[in-house]
């Protein structure tokens, strides 16, 4: 079980499906009792928050964990949808960016991207979760 008393909600959204069950399993091993969801593409992703946003603002994921390269609708197109859509006016959502990507460009966007808190690389570790967790 978890270390970190949480009870938290949490979405990550990533087209590879092995990712996500990764995340999972290391958010569970860090976090007591978290729901956990996700999606393959940014476009699903906010097509279940704008309804959530519309239908109860306070059930939007405490946590956000967005991959940049997908199908469908990328991480970048997903935050500009985010924003254009004024989704969590109540600021709950903490979004990171969690992705393979090394690109200089993309640290530097999303570093000057206001709805993003952080950049973190893959893999994800339980050292990296705990501190996301224990700075919250």
């Amino acid at each position: 079980m978890g270390i970190i008393d949480s009870g938290v909600s949490i979405l990550v959204i990533d087209d590879e499906e092995l990712d996500c069950v990764i995340v999972k399993a290391l958010m569970k091993k860090v976090l007591m009792d978290p729901h956990i969801d996700s999606f393959q593409n940014g476009k699903s992703a906010i097509d279940e928050l704008s309804k959530i946003n519309e239908n109860n603002p306070g059930q939007l994921p405490d946590f956000i964990f967005l991959d940049l390269a997908m199908p469908v609708m990328d991480g970048w197109q997903f935050l500009a949808e985010f924003d254009r859509l004024k989704i969590d006016s109540l600021k709950k959502s903490k979004i990171y960016i969690l992705t393979s990507s090394v690109s200089v460009d993309d640290v530097t966007r999303s570093k000057e991207n206001p709805l993003v808190i952080d950049f973190i690389n893959k893999p994800l570790n339980f050292e990296k979760i705990k501190n996301i967790f224990a700075d919250s």
